[in-house]
């Protein structure tokens, strides 16, 4: 099973596999740290 980001800040971010928190808790934050660090470059 997949679903979509529950981070709010990752909107655009990869699904996931639900049996994978860790993916989920990376994926969220790469995004965000990557969102964050081209929108204040």
């Amino acid at each position: 099973m997949k679903g979509k980001c529950l981070n709010q800040l990752s909107i655009r971010c990869e699904e996931y596999e639900l049996d994978a928190r860790e993916a989920k808790v990376r994926c969220c934050w790469q995004i965000k740290t990557t969102e964050h660090d081209l929108d204040h470059e």
